[in-house]
């Protein structure tokens, strides 16, 4: 999210909305198979309406057994350097199964955290931090009340997954985080939604009333010409 929706770049500005505009953007199929797809979208006259840098993002997907893996790779196409951010925001049911409910359930990272919460502000960063909102602990037990006040977001876990976890069943879905360096989970706030969603970042929303040059954003990438990035997170089902 950046403040006001609005950024200046060279004495322009161009107006971004929410999560970005890649998710607006229809995207080529490259490659298809049984166990794979790969999407391409590619800079053009849309996209430098509101991002004004040449670039190629290619989305893939693989199926492997009981996992999804999804890989991002962006790429500088042109002769200045890129700055961006990337992340992902999928949403899981909860509960898994129809005869638990969504209390029976909780997070688990792989290893034991200790993690301050970064604090949000109508969609923006607040400044501050409830510290160690995670103390030498692997566990979230989930309950609707907890996004009461938005999204629990985190910066600098160690654990290469999280799982979804009932205390009533054996179901588990775990999610690959390892590549991120943010890590946001959230819910609807007050409309007791059946999922929650598990959201790794390359990169943040602005800080309230902190406005910086968008090469200085905290979390961005940023590639020099002809330079590539690659990350990628999973999902699987045990």
């Amino acid at each position: 999210q950046i403040e006001n929706n609005s950024y200046g770049i060279d004495g322009v500005e161009y107006r971004l909305t929410q999560h970005g505009f890649a998710r607006d953007m229809e995207f080529n199929v490259i490659t298809e198979n049984e166990s794979s797809l790969l999407f391409e979208l590619t800079s053009n006259l849309e996209t430098k309406k509101v991002y004004p840098y040449d670039f190629i993002l290619h989305i893939g997907y693989r199926l492997i057994d009981n996992k999804l893996e999804i890989s991002y790779n962006v790429k500088n196409t042109g002769t200045v350097l890129l700055p961006f951010s990337i992340g992902a925001h999928p949403g899981f049911r909860v509960p898994l199964n129809v005869e638990e409910k969504f209390e029976d359930y909780y997070l688990e990272f792989e290893k034991e955290e200790t993690l301050d919460r970064i604090l949000f502000d109508s969609g923006l960063l607040s400044g501050k931090y409830e510290k160690d909102y995670l103390k030498s602990t692997k566990m979230i037990p989930l309950s609707h009340a907890l996004f009461e006040n938005d999204a629990l977001i985190f910066r600098g876990h160690e654990s290469n997954y999280i799982s979804i976890k009932s205390k009533k069943s054996n179901r588990v879905l775990k999610v690959g985080i390892a590549d991120f360096p943010y890590l946001g989970i959230w819910s609807p706030p007050g409309k007791k939604a059946p999922f929650v969603c598990i959201e790794p970042w390359y990169g943040i929303a602005d800080t309230c009333g902190a406005a910086k040059a968008f090469k200085e954003k905290e979390g961005r990438i940023i590639l020099n010409k002809a330079e590539q990035f690659a990350c990628h997170y999973s999902f699987e089902v045990i």
